[in-house]
């Protein structure tokens, strides 16, 4: 009781064993996570090459980015709040007023900056504030949600963002029979009661992604052109490969990375030991755990419960007791008559 048992696992990464020289030596490189599938096609269920405006996003300008207009009614002085949306977060930029418009849009161009960091651009033009994101997309969607009296906000154009996707309000918005080509494999959006009737065929998201991994793709809904969602290819990250294993070149390098290796195992296998000591040791903890409880169960129970031989034994000795004490008075009974009959 009261007792806590610590336990720890140390990074099992590439870099957590120390195995990032093995990167350099022998080439080593990561995988294509995230990384965006290029020249996606959409035909439309009748054959022809679908309208981008309708289905496919090819580019779009960012929305979200703003430019606020302070007005006279923003002058003065304490403290005030404005309310913009970071992807889906909320956040309270809080600003001073100022004696003129400019100094008002000062502060609050300063409080943005310090509250929505690098990512944004915020410049300051006497009474205005734009905000644009520096590279559209990356710095995630943002927006002008609303703020005090004086302070509003437009949306603006600054800069594209190139979508490889199918853009609707979500998969079920694509009409069946539509076929995606990615990669020249095709995948065909169709009921959800004729998925196994169609090759690579599918109803929703969770129905595409299952039939992508196997081509070691993915599928992500969310992201923002105008009022729609699209939905976003990229490839998986199947690890690492190796480039050039030659070992034709100095030992020297190669010798080194094998003792890293070495360390590494060393490393993994005294962490597993670490983690089996401590199964062991909880598994030997329970059984004891359920011994006692067996025990004190037993003990309980010969304290709770009748012992029914002992009892029977108890009883059997009474009786041969009444029985020997009824014998005796009966013989003692009979002594007086036996004495009459001697006197008469």
């Amino acid at each position: 009781s009261g007792q806590s048992l610590g336990l720890s696992i140390e990074s099992m990464s590439v870099d957590g064993l120390g195995l990032d020289e093995i990167k350099d030596v022998f080439g080593v490189q990561s995988g294509n996570k995230g990384e965006r599938v290029q020249g996606i096609t959409v035909i439309k269920a009748d054959g022809t090459a679908a309208d981008n405006t309708n289905l496919v996003a090819t580019s779009d300008a960012q929305k979200g980015q703003f430019k606020l207009t302070i007005a006279d009614a923003a002058k003065g002085t304490g403290e005030n709040t404005i309310v913009v949306k970071v992807g889906s977060e909320l956040k309270e930029i809080k600003y001073n007023k100022a004696d003129t418009t400019n100094g008002t849009a000062s502060n609050i161009g300063n409080a943005l900056k310090d509250a929505l960091g690098d990512g944004y651009d915020v410049a300051i033009d006497n009474a205005n504030v734009t905000v644009v994101a520096k590279k559209a997309g990356s710095a995630g969607h943002i927006e002008f949600v609303g703020g005090a009296s004086g302070v509003t906000a437009s949306d603006i154009k600054a800069g594209t963002d190139e979508y490889d996707g199918v853009k609707g309000a979500n998969i079920a918005a694509i009409k069946d029979g539509t076929v995606i080509t990615i990669n020249g494999k095709n995948y065909t959006k169709t009921t959800a009661g004729n998925v196994d009737k169609v090759e690579n065929g599918f109803s929703d998201l969770e129905g595409l992604n299952a039939i992508l991994e196997k081509d070691g793709l993915k599928a992500i809904e969310g992201e923002k052109i105008g009022n729609d969602s699209v939905i976003v290819f990229e490839k998986l990250n199947k690890g690492y490969t190796v480039n050039n294993a030659s070992v034709s070149e100095s030992g020297e390098a190669y010798s080194k990375a094998l003792k890293n290796v070495d360390a590494a195992l060393k490393k993994v296998t005294t962490q597993r030991a670490n983690l089996g000591a401590n199964q062991n040791r909880l598994e030997y903890t329970i059984k004891n755990l359920e011994l006692s409880s067996e025990n004190l169960n037993g003990a309980r129970s010969r304290i709770e419960d009748t012992d029914m031989a002992k009892e029977m034994m108890n009883l059997t000795q009474a009786n041969v007791l009444q029985q020997a004490a009824t014998s005796i008075l009966a013989q003692a009974n009979q002594a007086p008559n036996n004495v009459t009959q001697l006197l008469g």
